[in-house]
């Protein structure tokens, strides 16, 4: 038993090294007491960081009920220790998988662009042919994850992006690459929750309690030694997670760090292919990673990273210096590549004209003035930073309430469009067409496409494509069924499960204050495009329904989808199975 000090937990990890998890100070404390409810053996190492003062009992799992049962006091102490050793140990567990999916991520994202700034290496590898499966010879751990990326990025529809950027690292190619970066830990036991609020009740009344019924102490004791003990090896395995994500990065001769040293070499020499104005940002980015990820390690376990790869000071000295040398060379003002603006459009006009949309907008949503200053306070926050999709979790938070106001916005701003004639503001047009909002979060190539881009609306054709405001055109007027929602229900399944209480038995039994344009609307706005803007902008983790500059990985007008190219793409696959049909009921979205 600990009267007083502090003492320190630690584990030993490959190589003999001992890491620190974390310290716990204070009177009365039992640390260690988990091994006699579990396996007898403690998973941790316990050191004394300062002078300490305890005293000893004898006991073991044979007699630990009995003592806990017989000193109540004793098993509360017990309990109280254990609950605080997993909130601590579940704190560092969520500490490492959060830096260990930003590394895996990155790791992931670094292989697919050492193929792009690198491809003969990789001779055997071709966009839009089939990807040889990872031969077994492939021994090298980096060669053998890039390859293993590219078949599946490849495969699942992944495109290179035509700019490649430092934003490229923070992006989440879960579907293409079939992985999940999870920043937190997955446990969930409701009856260990119902535990911890019991065991932080007053102690008198927990006393009278378990004095009543001893049993119930030792059950609780032996409940927490069993969550302890599974925490225990969730961290062992986040512990193993985090040593392969760090050896991949930067630790050891085969790691990224070393591969895309040689990149940094060969960019110095003046020798290399891929352009320089893309490589040395990338270059720049991954040496402000090496920086942050030593950082986070000796934040974590107190210890620098061992066995860091030969050339990880070099590379961020280089790096830094380039960078540098790119910043000074590049002109002041950035102006367009020539083919990202069309010739003669009047970008500074355009610019003028949607001069403060984002004003123009909310007015004319009549958004309430208690969201609309939340919705502005947020905004700035985030044209504050670097990257508004940035995948923090304060960030996403913010995104998720923009996001909430700016959908109330947008069915507002629709419905006075339709009632209007379609006679709107350019703002609110190109907002309810592409997720426009603000003028100063797109670039001139992005403004000047939506601004001139013409898909000619409802053109006669056998196959029914309609573009997003005239899918919800003909949803306002009843001219369609309403789409299915996440759940797999209709606007008739949805009302009549919200409404169990009236005789809903048919379409026509729905009042009209349950069944009109509006509610319509409303449903398929939450059915099909929150749900699909959800899907499709970006990840999970960087989802934004306003569009802004990062956004895009290639240019928007090689990247947008108009009706005529589905059209083409649907006729040819017509024409290859003549199983495939379009019937009337068939209708393609796009915008």
């Amino acid at each position: 038993m600990l009267h007083s000090g502090t003492v320190r937990y630690l584990t030993e990890v490959p190589g003999g090294r001992k890491l620190e998890l974390f310290k716990l100070n204070g009177a009365n404390l039992t640390p260690g007491s988990v091994a006699l409810f579990t396996s007898g053996r403690y998973p941790f190492h316990i050191q004394a960081d300062e002078a300490c003062v305890i005293s000893t009992y004898t006991m073991n799992k044979d007699t630990i009920g009995k003592s806990v049962g017989s000193r109540v006091s004793l098993g509360l102490m017990v309990a109280r220790t254990l609950l605080r050793e997993i909130t601590e140990l579940f704190k560092k567990s969520n500490q490492i998988r959060k830096i260990t999916s930003d590394i895996e991520k990155v790791n992931d994202n670094l292989s697919i662009l050492y193929y792009q700034f690198n491809p003969s290496v990789f001779p055997d590898i071709k966009p839009g042919s089939p990807i040889p499966e990872v031969s077994a010879d492939v021994v090298d751990p980096v060669m053998r994850l890039c390859r293993e990326n590219l078949k599946l990025f490849f495969d699942n529809g992944g495109l290179l992006p035509d700019r490649p950027s430092p934003q490229f690292l923070e992006e989440e190619h879960e579907s293409q690459l079939t992985r999940l970066y999870p920043e937190e830990i997955d446990f969930q036991d409701g009856e260990f929750v119902f535990i911890r609020k019991l065991i932080v009740q007053d102690p008198k009344i927990l006393n009278a309690l378990f004095t009543a019924d001893p049993s119930m102490l030792l059950y609780v004791c032996s409940k927490l030694a069993n969550v302890l003990d599974q925490i225990s090896g969730i961290l062992k395995t986040c512990l193993t997670d985090l040593d392969e994500a760090f050896r991949r990065f930067f630790v050891g001769e085969s790691s990224l760090v070393e591969k895309f040293y040689l990149i940094l070499d060969i960019t110095l020499s003046g020798y290399g292919t891929a352009p320089v104005e893309y490589v040395v940002p990338v270059l720049g980015a991954m040496a402000g990673k090496i920086e942050k990820y030593k950082n986070g390690h000796q934040a974590l376990f107190g210890i620098p990273v061992a066995n860091l790869s030969p050339n990880t000071q070099a590379f961020q000295s280089k790096a830094s210096s380039l960078v540098k040398k790119l910043e000074e060379t590049s002109p002041k003002v950035q102006t367009p590549a020539p083919s990202s603006v069309a010739a003669g459009v009047d970008i500074n006009s355009i610019r003028q004209e949607l001069d403060n949309s984002a004003s123009v907008i909310i007015q004319f949503s009549g958004l309430e003035a208690e969201k609309v200053k939340e919705f502005s306070a947020l905004m700035v926050k985030v044209k504050s930073l670097k990257n508004p999709l940035d995948p923090e979790g304060d960030n996403r938070k913010i995104r998720r309430t923009l996001g909430r106001h700016y959908w109330d916005m947008y069915q507002e701003c629709f419905v006075k469009y339709m009632n209007s004639n379609r006679n709107v503001p350019k703002a609110v047009e190109l907002m309810l067409k592409y997720g426009f909002f603000d003028e100063t979060m797109v670039d001139d190539s992005q403004i000047a496409f939506m601004y001139t881009q013409k898909d000619p609306a409802n053109s006669a054709s056998d196959i029914p494509i309609s573009l997003g405001t005239e899918w919800l055109e003909k949803v306002y007027k009843r001219e369609v069924p309403t789409s299915l929602d996440e759940m797999g229900q209709n606007f008739f399944e949805k009302v009549k499960l919200e409404n169990r209480n009236l005789p809903i038995k048919k379409e026509s039994d729905i009042p009209p204050e349950l069944d009109n344009p509006d509610t319509r609307l409303k449903f398929e706005f939450a059915s099909l495009y929150e749900a699909n803007v959800r899907l499709t902008s970006g990840s999970p983790a960087t989802h934004f329904p306003i569009l802004t500059k990062f956004h895009s990985q290639m240019a928007i007008d090689k990247s947008y989808v108009s009706k005529e190219i589905l059209r083409e793409v649907i006729q040819e696959l017509m024409g290859i199975d003549y199983s495939v049909s379009i019937g009337k009921s068939y209708t393609i979205i796009t915008n």
